[in-house]
């Protein structure tokens, strides 16, 4: 019994006295180097040397808001095989790491977390220095029609604002009305989102996509297939993203979805598909339906419904359609029934019916679906420009929220923003 004992206990001591494993984080230097200014002030390339650049698996940087801020921080992470494709992480051990969202004329505070293969990781804190923004565009002096309150629950910290500004489109601001990044294509167009951590815009039948860092690279010119004009808004659609084109036939009334490297995916042409509703439904499309140049569907957005499989269309001359995404059929229509599009049976009987209290939208734009798959958008309230009977004109504009029960055909408005119309 005495020598299991003496056994057990020099056991013990010998686990005790052995020195802990040490980890990836411990063994590893990082030291933060030169911190060059990017092609913005929002931007800069910071130099790192790491002693063994083989255990690295992600860099995360952070930005500390301003004091006062009701901002979340905004930060970003850089995977290894990201950096390592781009040439940023190299196995001499320099590291070129792009800090974006910087304030601009602000010592900004940053943490950069570095985080190791075997999931050990540590921190370390800098300041990043930064030349004021020559804003020609007026993004820094905004007219503020409601403040924002100092209530941290707002759900979003950051927007991106389409503009034909200059050379300085997009921006992202955040919510405090800081800017935080502007566009480094020197292209001047609305045509714009922001996707997969990178900005896509359009300048006339070209697609560019702009990195946050910085870096501009064009995808494709879709004059190859007959467009002559990329318009109105980029949005996501099943697969990638959703254009909005004129073509050599039609305007305003052809979507394009695209990946992220340009390529086209599928093609929606309006005039097609309502024309063969139309004949199929025993009316004449030449009665509704024109050819180039006249606009008489004015397409602006789209968006992708998951729930179901289809596309949604925002046709400001007319109403927003709901198209199945394979089949292009027409699944609902949602608009104002004195317009001239309701006067075709074979349009008509896919209306929805507005419930009590309910106004239908009139000149939208910005067709989207909120969390709760409902239809947000905003409702110019302008009538018809070309087709006749031109339907309702409001004095106002407003956005609005509907929900849909497309088992009773129903639109129901449950919210609206009309700010004393």
């Amino acid at each position: 019994m005495k020598l299991v004992l003496l056994i057990s206990l020099s056991i013990a001591l010998a686990v005790i006295s052995q020195p802990a494993h040490a980890t990836d984080a411990d063994d590893t230097t990082i030291t933060i180097g030169a911190k060059n200014p990017g092609v913005t002030p929002f931007i800069s390339q910071v130099t790192l040397t790491t002693s063994n650049s083989a255990v690295i698996k992600s860099i995360q940087f952070t930005i500390a808001p301003k004091p006062g801020s009701v901002t979340r921080p905004l930060s970003g992470t850089y995977s290894a095989d990201y950096l390592s494709a781009r040439g940023d992480l190299q196995s001499s051990g320099v590291i070129f790491l792009p800090v974006y969202g910087l304030y601009d004329g602000y010592n900004n505070t940053v943490t950069f977390t570095y985080n190791f293969v075997d999931g050990s990781s540590k921190q370390a804190i800098t300041t990043i220095a930064t030349a004021p923004f020559d804003d020609p565009c007026g993004y820094e002096t905004p007219t503020v029609l409601q403040a924002r309150t100092t209530d941290k629950t707002l759900s979003y910290d950051y927007m991106m604002v389409k503009e034909r500004c200059d050379d300085y489109s997009p921006a992202i601001l955040d919510t405090d009305g800081a800017l935080r990044w502007v566009g480094t294509g020197f292209i001047s167009d609305i045509s714009a989102t922001l996707y997969q951590n990178s900005v896509f815009i359009a300048s006339g039948t070209s697609l560019f996509r702009i990195d946050l860092d910085g870096t501009v690279t064009f995808l494709h010119d879709y004059s190859d297939i007959g467009v002559t004009y990329i318009h109105h808004n980029i949005d996501r659609g099943k697969y990638g993203l959703i254009l909005d084109v004129d073509t050599t036939s039609y305007l305003e009334s052809t979507n394009l979805e695209v990946d992220t490297n340009g390529n086209v995916l599928k093609e929606w042409s309006m005039a097609a598909i309502i024309s063969a509703a139309m004949t199929a439904g025993g009316d004449d499309p030449n009665q509704f339906v024109y050819s180039t140049p006249t606009d008489w569907f004015h397409n602006n957005s789209a968006c992708y419904d998951r729930a179901d499989d289809s596309l949604i269309i925002s046709s400001r001359e007319n109403f927003v359609i709901c198209l199945d995404y394979e089949t292009n059929e027409i699944k609902w229509i949602l608009g104002d029934t004195t317009k001239k599009w309701f006067e075709f049976p074979s349009l008509a009987k896919f209306a929805l019916t507005l419930a009590p209290n309910s106004l239908p939208p009139v000149g939208q734009h910005a067709v989207s679906l909120t969390f709760d798959e409902n239809l947000l958008l905003y409702d110019n309230g302008e009538d018809s420009f070309i087709e006749r009977p031109v339907g309702v004109q409001r004095t106002y504009s407003t956005p609005r929220k509907y929900e849909l029960n497309l088992a009773t055909k129903t639109a129901t408005e449950v919210w609206n923003y009309e700010m004393n119309q």
